[in-house]
């Protein structure tokens, strides 16, 4: 059986939507699938001790995979062959849960679709949830907070007041990175006590197996919100692309791999997404593969290379694209915009058996897509795109770029 876990940055979304209506899928495999819901933003991850438990998102999710374990019987599920997939905050609540030890025996499998790395300092949590409280007028300039007070606030009021921090964040010129701050998992020392790559490393869970990919153009989703990125030239490309890396990546170098990996017509927004697809997304992927590997064989990494029709084709393989071909519902809103026709029918039938299989046996592989296991040496991955093939270290160049140890 399959449990979905939603994405939304841990702030917004429902396993209600229509694009993850999961009765295709259930039809087309024979299976039970559960989609959950938790709770989100300050209501799920106000991470302040003195007000409650960290990560009471999470744990609505380990209590949601209890439900299943201890009722999904009733419905024709198996509880001893549970297998947990999300995207975006949904893989890395995934990635998550296999760090959780309140998680263990509940689930034996894990697709992780599109998961990041995003700040997960409980200090820097604990002062975003400070200053959210004093926004608030519950918390006194010595640090008091009025308990009584901040249970009688009406929810609307919180989450008005979350979304300006938000807003302010965004505005302040800290873009996503900052605004993700303060409202998702944190490493608290109980509920969550080391980060998931380091649990994974360390060789946590090695009964669980996992499937794990990005798509390849994710961050196209965001850049063409982007505003200051129309027209942007190449003189100013190597700006906009340091900002990406952050902590002394030559710019240069990864331009220049991105050319060489894509064209050296690629233009220079293109270049960008591809820069902030890694950063946000696909080389934290990599790394969670290589540390699983290390100690759990049964590991298989895929790339999503399909790019959809919306915005004259400007979306490319874009974050979430990937979903409705998972779930069969291309004609749900995003769906739309991913395409229609044979050719998108067959891909999303192809990923959907995929899916199924790994549920069903441990092994995505299908009679018309023999899938290798992921190794650092040969980096065999899946591509779910106009072929579905299997690829040697697709875009190895890029990979290469981002690994280099900076001063």
């Amino acid at each position: 059986m399959l449990v979905w876990i939603h994405g939304g940055g841990f702030r917004i979304g429902t396993g209600a939507s229509p694009m993850y209506d999961g009765s295709g899928l259930a039809r087309r495999g024979d299976v039970v699938v559960v989609a959950i819901n938790y709770r989100l933003g300050a209501l799920g991850f106000l991470n302040l001790p003195e007000v409650g438990p960290c990560n009471a998102g999470l744990l609505d999710q380990v209590a949601a995979l209890r439900w299943v374990r201890e009722q999904i019987g009733h419905f024709g599920g198996d509880p001893d062959n549970v297998t947990i997939f999300g995207e975006s905050a949904g893989g890395k609540s995934v990635e998550c849960l296999m760090a959780l030890p309140e998680a263990r025996g509940l689930f034996q499998r894990a697709i992780v679709q599109s998961t990041y790395d995003p700040p997960m300092d409980s200090g820097v949590a604990a002062d975003e949830a400070r200053a959210l409280l004093g926004d608030l007028g519950v918390r006194s300039d010595s640090g008091q907070v009025d308990f009584d007070r901040l249970r009688s606030l009406p929810v609307d009021e919180i989450l008005a007041a979350q979304n300006r921090r938000t807003l302010a964040a965004m505005e302040s010129g800290g873009g996503i990175a900052d605004a993700l701050r303060g409202w998702s998992p944190v490493v608290d020392g109980e509920v969550m006590p080391i980060s998931p790559i380091e649990a994974l490393l360390n060789g946590d869970a090695p009964e669980i197996a996992m499937v794990i990919g990005t798509t390849r153009d994710e961050a196209k989703l965001f850049t063409t919100m982007m505003p200051m990125l129309a027209g942007l030239e190449p003189a100013g490309l190597p700006a906009m692309v340091g900002v990406l890396g952050g902590d002394g990546r030559d710019p240069e170098q990864l331009i220049a791999a991105y050319r060489e990996s894509r064209g050296a017509d690629v233009p220079p927004t293109d270049v960008f997404a591809a820069a902030m697809t890694d950063r946000m997304f696909r080389q934290h992927a990599l790394r969670v593969a290589e540390a699983r590997a290390v100690h759990q064989r049964d590991i298989w990494m895929y790339l999503f290379d399909w790019s959809g029709f919306g915005m004259d084709g400007a979306l490319g393989a874009c974050h979430a694209l990937e979903i409705p071909f998972v779930f069969g519902t291309l004609n749900s809103r995003l769906g739309r915009l991913a395409g229609a026709g044979p050719d998108a029918e067959a891909l999303s039938l192809a990923m959907q058996d995929a899916w199924l299989a790994f549920a069903r046996n441990g092994d995505p592989s299908t009679p018309t897509l023999q899938w290798p296991r992921y190794d650092a040496a040969r980096r065999a991955t899946a591509a779910f795109g106009p072929a579905v093939e299997v690829r040697e270290a697709p875009l190895d160049r890029e990979r290469l770029a981002w690994s280099v140890e900076t001063p």
